[in-house]
């Protein structure tokens, strides 16, 4: 476990991310157990980072910079024993043990962890791509993402292809490790993409993704080839890693 320092910019106004005189992207607010006494207060922002009030929220200090925040516990002692937890998706863990002052990465006690936002992202006119392939050394896992696993957009976008991968599993293709939005998303005007294939192997298992296992919107995407794929199973059928 690695420390990690505290940044401590001059006091100013509470920007939350948007650099705004008010509070804005709150995500959770964590209040002392003993608020009476010390009226101790901490917020976590969606850009920002982690916040402290000393009084009661009438000012603020930036005690931690990070980006997509999302929950904050302090502990029921924390009048003794100064000490929250911030968690961070996806995957992430920090513990404090002086009031914010410093940070422990907790990360290493966790299995996996993924990236903050897609996985693979094509985009702007990029063509002739191929993600993963039929043999099982062209295999990408691509798992835990904060937003899609892969994700196509923009006109021009087109050609290409997206084989024989595990998009929301684990390395396995049985247990769930799903993206928090959709497996796979073709977007906004792109055109002769296939994802899966008819030649075997060339098929993704695409299951446990927090909404759509393959999704297909907004205009002009048109001449896409979806075949051989596994949404919603496990690889060997047996074992049903799901999509809600």
């Amino acid at each position: 476990m690695t420390p990690r320092s505290a940044v401590r910019p001059t006091a100013g106004s509470l920007g939350l991310g948007c650099r705004t005189a008010a509070p804005c992207g709150i995500y959770a607010l964590g209040i002392s157990p003993a608020f009476a006494q010390d009226r101790t207060l901490f917020t976590v922002s969606d850009w920002g980072g982690v916040y402290k009030s000393l009084d009661a929220g009438g000012s603020w200090q930036l005690v931690r910079v990070n980006r997509f925040n999302r929950s904050l516990a302090l502990s029921p002692g924390y009048a003794q024993d100064q000490t929250l937890f911030v968690g961070p998706y996806p995957g992430d863990l920090a513990k404090s043990s002086n009031g914010g002052a410093s940070w422990v990465d907790l990360v290493g006690s966790l299995t996996e962890f993924g990236n903050y936002d897609d996985g693979v992202r094509i985009r702007g006119g990029a063509r002739w791509n191929v993600i993963g392939g039929a043999q099982p050394g062209d295999r990408n896992v691509i798992s835990n993402n904060g937003l899609h696993g892969v994700y196509i957009i923009e006109a021009n976008t087109d050609y290409n292809v997206v084989s024989g991968n595990f998009l929301g599993t684990d390395i396995t293709g049985q247990l769930p490790l799903g993206n928090d939005t959709e497996g796979v998303v073709l977007e906004n005007g792109v055109r002769f993409n296939r994802i899966g294939g008819a030649v075997p192997g060339e098929g993704n298992v695409i299951s446990a993704n927090a909404l759509r296992g393959i999704a297909i919107w907004i205009s002009q995407v048109t001449n896409t080839t979806i075949s051989g794929n596994i949404i919603g199973l496990g690889c060997r059928w047996n074992q049903r890693p799901g999509q809600p």
